[in-house]
């Protein structure tokens, strides 16, 4: 990723600024230069920001990035152009913001563009898309960006220098290892899993081992000894639990045959015997009924009498009967044809009116056919009377209507013609506004020019000032150098009189008079003190005092000496300048008098957009008039030619009293039809009924004829029935007749009687033939006896079903625990491969590294092999960095280390220097950006920004750090420093200026 353009809005201290990097071209090597605060570093944050939405570093807030002087009503706004690859993207973002006066947030908003045929291509339009869209494309994160493209200041050494464990932070970050994590994390959980499923199978299998019986065997309770982790063992014992049981089975099984048949033995007695003692009690019982029913014999035969005397008068009374019948059916037959007659009387009156009133009404037939002729005619325009009512209505409102609009037709007219009288000969102009526009912008300009002009002149004559003062300060100081300078010319100042006393007391105890001096070479004459130790002393002190004072006469003058270079430096950067503020007057009456006319000229133009606007309004409206007119003179034609039909076809003038004589038209008409055609049908009703009525005289005629034959039929039969039974007189016949109303229940008596006894003989000879050569036992006796095998018996099925839910219960817990141990086998040798792989990679071994760690170390050995490259070079190859070997838990193995060639040692790298940790880092830094881009798919990194750091380099380390940049310059890459280095500005040949005022600041590319 290579920039190109990047342009601030209201970001930072740039209100307005836009840096051209394709001017950087064959000089890749380039410093961003400028005072403390004026803005260097938000060039890297506005690259950042309109790439990620966020700041350079984590530790800035991107709300803090808007400039505190913008508009309030303004957005914060970046336009980031760059290549990437052989494509060229635009990235525009927006930062939210909340503008003057209002509560709610405006939104931030992003746009993505890429350039096809010199022109940009809209890609994405949102901030989510786009943001993924960016991601994609560069191959990277906001973190992996700052990584890889900027070296932030306040984070250039922080990787070298961090822990163990905040290396792992930055490298998960930056190569995701998170994922190895999981994956550790996840073969864990069903390690632990499986290890939970195995302890759980182990645990069912001795809860079934120890709920298997062991039938109080001895053995068995031995074998149930064992432990259940032998499993093997278990399942071999298995086999002793089932020869066991089966053995106790089969002698239960032997016991239990020889007693059930000794039990149906007993039963069999016990049956007969029980039934055996039945038969005789229902032997006795039977005869008992027998004998009583014997009673009744006399009782039967009498009523068996009666039965035949009913059966002779039978058909007698079945005459009688019908005798009865048929005089009541001629006396009811006779009434009804009295009642017939009287009805056909009364059916004839009434048709003899009906026929009346029907000629009568026939009569008013010519009146009511006049009537139904008018309310034919008539009847369409009864059943839209409501429209024609309206019709009248309307047509007065219409007429109304048409006047009003006539009269504001001519308003309108009037209206028309005053205005084209006050836009006559007069026309707009949008481009003297135009012009004005521009002329008020370049005035404005030019007071901003002046203005700046006149405060750099004011700067300059204020360093100018200062700059002479400073020179005469640096006078002073040079003196009272000089002076303090002649004191010091003595040869106490650089004796160690501590030392001197000793060496003078030593000698004293090691020489004799006579030896020679091992200091001056001569004869040793006296070993007395010839020197003033006390006073050389005190004259050490004066001398430390005058040093003292000299070196902070030279500390100051080195101050004044750099601030004077600081103003020489800046002067010329101050253009020198005759301006004044009446030259800014002069150019600020102009603007206003510009702006007067402007604004004179828009008033102009808005009177005349107005007049049009309210001439095209009154055009409208008259065409409005007219068209309202032509609907309301069509309406107005249409409802009177509708009142017309109605008074011509009516022959009314008058609605309701058109409704009033047709509704009673109507309502005559409709009585005279409903009487006339009731009394019609009530002539043909009457007819039919008296029709029907003599057709039923002729039947109940017939009908008493043929009841008086067959009256005269049943006499003769009753007659020649009493001669044949005997019977002279009536009476006798009753009495006969009555008897015959018992005969069922006499049939019922003797048939019950003669069933029940014929029932009794058989049953009793039945029972006498089964109980004839049979021995009666002692029934209690036997009971008891059977009672006794019956118990016994239920006593060993008892046991042997007992037994055998035993031998159920074990076969079910011996499969279980079967299925059990062939489980484990499977689990065991399935699961024993990813427990082992579980405990390697969770730091279960000898090194003691999770699989995140190593993967992290084998990533941390390939940028300290990149960093090393140019670690050596930078420092002679004396230095290598090293990782700090270590067993422990946890995230460790990622501590660095330096080793020392002149020592041949390791060392930590908080040892080191200040200009060789800045060396150590570079390299670090730069080796960690190569190979996070070999990991991120091959990216194109051909621009790397740094941040501070080279003032703690001397000269000669210095150079060499600017060669290592110079090498990467060699690559193709565009490399920025930002640094307030003045020696960098001597060595690098393309600086970008920053340069700020008191509200903004503005950026400047210079070539040296």
């Amino acid at each position: 990723m290579r920039p190109l353009k990047l342009t601030m809005n209201n970001f930072g201290p740039f209100i307005k600024e836009q840096i051209d990097f394709t001017q950087i071209t064959n000089n890749q090597l380039f410093l961003i230069s400028g005072k403390t605060g004026s803005g260097k570093t938000m060039i890297f944050d506005a690259m950042v920001y309109a790439l990620f939405g966020e700041a350079s570093t984590k530790d800035r807030d991107k709300g803090d990035l808007r400039s505190h002087f913008a508009d309030r009503n303004e957005a914060l706004k970046i336009a980031f152009e760059f290549k990437l690859g052989t494509e060229i993207f635009r990235v525009e973002r927006q930062g939210k913001f909340t503008k003057e006066g209002n509560k709610s947030e405006t939104p931030g908003h992003l746009t993505v563009y890429r350039k096809t045929n010199n022109d940009y291509e809209l890609i994405e339009s949102t901030i989510k898309d786009g943001n993924k869209f960016i991601k994609e494309r560069l191959g990277v994160n906001a973190d992996q960006f700052r990584q890889l493209f900027i070296l932030p200041q306040g984070e250039f050494k922080k990787f070298l220098v961090s822990s163990s464990l905040e290396k792992q932070q930055i490298l998960r970050t930056l190569f995701n290892s998170q994922r190895f994590e999981v994956i550790q994390n996840t073969l864990k959980e069903n390690v632990d899993q499986v290890r939970q499923q195995i302890d759980d199978l182990y645990r069912k299998f001795q809860d079934n081992w120890d709920d298997v019986n062991d039938f109080n065997d001895e053995d068995l309770q031995a074998l149930k000894n064992i432990d259940a982790n032998q499993t093997k063992r278990i399942v071999e014992a298995i086999k002793s639990f089932e020869h066991r049981a089966n053995d106790i089975l089969t002698h239960l099984f032997h016991n239990k045959n020889e007693h059930e048949k000794t039990l149906n033995q007993h039963l069999k007695i016990f049956e007969e015997q029980k039934t055996l003692s039945q038969n005789y009690k229902k032997l006795s019982e039977y005869e008992n009924q027998y004998n009583k029913l014997l009673e009744r014999k006399d009782e039967i035969a009498k009523i068996k009498q009666y039965l035949n005397e009913i059966n002779e008068v039978k058909l007698l009374s079945q005459y009688m009967k019908q005798h009865k019948s048929v005089s009541k059916k001629i006396s009811d037959s006779q009434m009804k044809i009295d009642e017939a007659k009287n009805k056909s009387k009364l059916q004839e009156k009434r048709i003899q009116e009906y026929e009346e009133k029907l000629n009568s009404l026939e009569e008013q037939s010519d009146y009511y056919k006049h009537i139904e002729t008018f309310l034919t005619e008539n009847k369409l325009f009864f059943k839209n009377i409501d429209s024609y009512q309206q019709a009248y209505k309307n047509i007065n409102e219409l007429n109304e209507k048409i006047t009003d609009l006539k009269n504001e037709q001519n308003e309108v007219n009037v209206n028309l013609e005053e205005l084209a009288l006050n836009i006559k000969d007069k026309e707009l102009n949008y481009e003297i506004i135009n012009d004005f526009n521009n002329d008020i912008y370049q005035l404005k300009d030019q007071e901003r020019l002046v203005t700046q002009e006149i405060e750099e002149n004011s700067q300059r004559e204020n360093l100018i000032g200062l700059l002479s003062k400073e020179k005469k300060h640096l006078e002073k100081v040079n003196k009272k150098l000089e002076e303090n300078f002649k004191h010091t010319q003595t040869n106490l100042l650089n004796l160690d009189f501590d030392n001197y006393e000793k060496l003078v007391s030593t000698l004293q105890q090691q020489v004799t008079i006579g030896d020679t001096c091992p200091i001056c070479g001569n004869e040793v004459t006296d070993l007395s003190e010839h020197i003033d130790i006390d006073q050389m002393k005190e004259d050490q002190f004066k001398q430390e005092q005058i040093a003292k004072q000299l070196s902070e006469l030279q500390e100051k003058k080195g101050k004044l000496l750099n601030s004077i270079d600081n103003i020489n430096q800046e002067l010329p950067k101050l253009a020198q300048s005759n301006k004044t503020m009446e030259d800014v007057q002069s150019l600020k009456s102009m603007r206003e008098n510009l702006e007067a006319r402007l604004k004179k000229q828009k008033q102009h133009n808005q009177f005349i957009e107005k007049q049009k606007e309210e001439q095209e309004k009154l055009v409208n409206k008259q065409r409005k008039i007219e068209t309202d007119l032509l609907n309301f003179k069509h309406q107005f034609k249409s409802e009177e030619t509708k009142i017309n039909d109605f008074e011509t076809t009516t022959e009314y003038t008058d609605i309701e009293q058109f409704k009033e004589s047709y509704q009673s038209h109507q309502s005559d008409l409709e009585q005279y039809s409903k009487q006339f055609n009731d009394t019609k049908d009530h002539v043909k009703e009457e007819k039919q009924q008296l029709e029907l009525t003599q057709n039923n005289i002729k039947y109940l005629n017939d009908t008493f004829e043929n009841l008086q034959q067959e009256k005269q039929e049943l006499d003769e039969q009753i007659s020649n029935e009493m001669t044949r039974i005997g019977f002279e007189t009536q009476q006798e016949i009753d009495e006969a007749v009555d008897k015959t109303k018992y005969q069922t229940r006499y049939e019922q008596q003797v048939e019950s009687y003669e069933k029940e006894k014929q029932s009794l003989e058989g049953i009793i000879q039945n029972l006498k033939e089964d109980l004839k050569d049979k021995k009666q036992l002692d029934l209690i006796e036997v009971e008891e006896t059977y009672q006794k095998s019956k118990q016994q018996f239920n006593e060993i099925v008892e046991k042997y079903n007992h037994h055998t839910y035993k031998v159920e219960f074990n076969n079910q817990k011996f499969k279980e625990i079967k299925a059990i141990v062939n489980q484990l086998d499977n689990e065991l040798q399935n699961q024993t491969e990813m427990i082992q792989l579980s405990d390697v990679i969770t730091g279960k071994n000898a090194t003691k590294l999770k699989l995140e760690n190593y993967v992290l170390i084998h990533y941390l050995t390939q940028i300290l092999s990149q960093a090393n490259k140019r670690l050596s070079s930078m420092t002679g190859e004396r230095y290598q960095l090293v990782r700090k070997q270590s067993v422990s838990q946890g995230y460790s193995g990622l501590e660095i280390n330096v080793f020392d060639a002149h020592s041949n040692k390791e060392r930590h790298v908080s040892t080191l220097s200040g200009g060789e940790t800045f060396q150590a880092s570079l390299a670090l830094a730069l080796g960690l950006s190569e190979v996070v881009q070999q990991e991120s798919g091959g990216i194109a990194l051909e621009s790397i920004f740094i941040d501070e750091g080279f003032g703690t380099l001397d000269q000669e380390t210095l150079d060499t750090a600017l060669d290592t940049l110079i090498n990467l310059q060699s690559t193709g890459r565009l490399v920025g420093i930002i640094s307030h280095v003045s020696e960098l500005k001597q060595r690098i040949p393309l600086i970008l200026q920053v340069t700020s005022s008191q509200r903004e600041s503005y950026t400047k590319l210079i070539k040296q």
